[in-house]
């Protein structure tokens, strides 16, 4: 993938889910400022509206699902496995190169990127139940998520997508702002 596509619905759904959405500045589990579906960075001032929130995630989304497309290369990758890695990269980060540790850290250290581009499917699977802790213990929530995560990169596209209240994924708009507010909405968010 040279441009990056959206993630399907499904994957969508599995991020807005696992991360709610909070529009006030609050501190994570792990002490990072965050609003929104889990947004960080220094542009956090205060509280936004659902549109704002809105945006951000379908910005962070951008960002994200272009590094795990960077990141994988040309590796045979299903929408499924896209969506569960972007799903993964959201929660953990992408990475940034360390040179002091001579490392990446986040998504590009994950032996779920390593084991996916070696082909390992099952292995690359397993691995994402790696990631359930934040400050070093293990978090119910995280464990859920890693276990959603696993399931979606294991469905075969083939498969009808899961949607809030058994919707069918066709009935879904396309537009990532209107998919957003459509999923809100079905959330109850």
């Amino acid at each position: 993938m040279a441009n990056a596509d959206p993630i399907n619905a499904e994957a969508l759904h599995l991020i807005m889910r696992n991360e709610g959405c909070v529009l006030d500045p609050y501190r994570d589990s792990v002490g990072v400022l965050t609003i929104g579906y889990g947004h960080t960075g220094p542009d956090i001032n205060g509280a936004i509206t659902q549109e704002q929130a809105d945006a951000l995630l379908a910005s962070d989304l951008d960002r994200f699902e272009q590094g795990v497309d960077e990141a994988i290369g040309d590796a045979d990758t299903t929408d499924n496995q896209f969506g569960a890695m972007v799903s993964l990269a959201y929660n953990v980060g992408i990475g940034e190169n360390d040179p002091a540790r001579g490392r990446h850290e986040g998504f590009l250290s994950s032996s779920v990127l390593r084991l996916h581009k070696a082909g390992d499917h099952a292995g690359a699977a397993e691995a994402f139940l790696r990631w359930d802790k934040a400050g070093g213990r293990v978090l119910a929530g995280l464990d859920r998520r890693r276990h959603e995560e696993r399931l979606l990169y294991l469905k075969p596209d083939s498969e009808p997508q899961e949607l809030p209240n058994d919707q069918p994924a066709a009935a879904a708009p396309t537009g990532r702002l209107d998919l957003i507010a459509w999923l809100r909405r079905e959330l109850g968010i």
